[in-house]
């Protein structure tokens, strides 16, 4: 799938749990009550899952009554959205969105050149004109809610005339950077990619960096490209925590050298290998906030935002057991008669 290999379990999944599969193809997935479930059967029996490319596609099926719900609400149509009176169910952040850089491209190996591109970065704006209303500014990867978040982690802020004399000190003379982002994808970190690219590229050339836009469609294997080595200078993604710990965020991305960053301190690499292995505790948040300063310092990525993510509903659905790790349960969804 998406240009990996897959198991045969991946291509044809069976479990034993309230639903069993019934169809599937590249479009939908279709499950219906497991007739030998012996747990809470829930109220729903049928779920048909469909896929939509395009918010506001997913809007108007929404809107046309062919869908019950969907996922990644975007701000281009929540106003719509509560204008026809649909539901809107927020979950807590769970997740980071950052521009990734990878130190494999000569130019991007310059702490300076680095430190330039966040400080031509205007955070303030990206969450105003692309995330909903909550969504925090990020000057790290562990969201607020999780132990171990550095409430005193460094921020460069947003000075794009320091911006252009760092870029001067590091001697830039306009090297080309390539600036990898996805088409048609939405993800609780991204809701517009094409979007968020075109403004950040925007703050970037202004300072005076040569930016390249490589588009790749998702579905192509943006995400193989961009996490191994290659060309890939800057690239848009985030991470959508999957247990409520900081070594969940910041382990898989800076805890070994790997292909998306080219990142390489072993003085992190240790301490984050010591970290996960120390009991819950002042001990171990102290040594994340040392660790989230550390990264901080040396850029090896820009984290832009917490992204708050939001379901639409239409009134036919009482409850949704919405989870910020999207654990929902759908024996737990009611639905009105």
């Amino acid at each position: 799938g998406g240009g990996n290999p897959c198991s045969r379990y991946a291509t044809s999944p069976e479990g034993t749990g309230r639903f069993s599969r019934a169809a599937w193809d590249e479009a939908s997935v279709l499950l219906v009550s497991h007739k030998n479930y012996c747990g809470d059967r829930g109220q729903v029996s049928t779920i048909n899952f469909v896929t939509y490319d395009h918010p506001q596609s997913r809007l108007q099926a929404l809107l046309a009554g062919k869908i019950y719900g969907y996922d990644a609400v975007t701000m281009g149509n929540f106003d719509q959205l509560v204008k026809r009176g649909m539901q809107i169910v927020q979950r807590d952040p769970f997740s980071v969105m950052y521009l990734g850089i990878n130190q494999e491209i000569p130019v991007l190996q310059n702490e300076k050149v680095r430190q330039a591109i966040e400080l031509a970065i205007d955070k303030e704006t990206l969450i105003r004109k692309f995330f909903i209303d909550n969504t925090a500014k990020a000057s790290q990867f562990v969201p607020p809610k999780i132990s171990g978040f550095n409430n005193d982690a460094p921020a460069l802020g947003h000075d794009p005339v320091k911006a252009k004399a760092y870029l001067a000190e590091a001697g830039y003379i306009g090297e080309e950077i390539r600036f990898y982002y996805p088409l048609n994808a939405t993800r609780p970190y991204l809701p517009t990619p094409e979007k968020i690219y075109a403004e950040i590229s925007r703050q970037l050339t202004a300072v005076g960096l040569n930016i390249k836009p490589v588009p790749v469609d998702w579905s192509a294997g943006y995400l193989q490209k961009v996490q191994s080595p290659g060309d890939h200078g800057l690239h848009l993604l985030g991470w959508n925590g999957a247990y409520a710990d900081a070594d969940n965020f910041v382990g898989p991305l800076f805890g070994e050298k790997n292909g998306e960053f080219g990142y390489q301190d072993p003085q992190v690499f240790s301490k984050i290998n010591r970290a996960r292995g120390l009991p819950a505790g002042k001990e171990r948040d102290e040594l994340y906030h040392t660790i989230n300063a550390q990264i901080a310092a040396t850029v090896p990525a820009v984290p832009i935002a917490f992204p708050i993510s939001a379901l639409a509903l239409s009134d036919r659905v009482s409850i949704y057991p919405a989870s910020p790790v999207l654990n929902e349960v759908f024996t737990k969804v009611e639905l009105k008669a």
